[in-house]
């Protein structure tokens, strides 16, 4: 996000990207709860586990960079200002 931006929509994106995870938080226990209450507990549980495993093993498989190395260097981040 900070290397997308301007230095004029920082502040802006910021906010939205902070306002987006805070509506998440809020709005999870009432999806999981209705989750929990359509199928058992162990239900939502398996199906939220399977997920993470499925999106984990796409992760892993694509999310190296060719060769096994990172995408930039810690020396090339702080030239760019970049965080890893």
């Amino acid at each position: 996000m900070q290397t997308e931006t301007t230095e004029d929509t920082i502040a802006p994106m910021s906010s939205l990207a902070s306002a987006v995870q805070t509506s998440s938080m809020l709005i999870a226990p009432f999806i999981g709860a209705a989750a929990a209450a359509y199928w058992s507990p162990g239900g939502v549980f398996l199906a939220a586990g399977f997920a993470m495993l499925t999106v984990g093993g796409i992760v892993w498989t694509r999310g190296a960079a060719p060769g096994g190395k990172a995408a930039f260097s810690a020396t090339e981040a702080r030239e760019k200002r970049l965080t890893l």
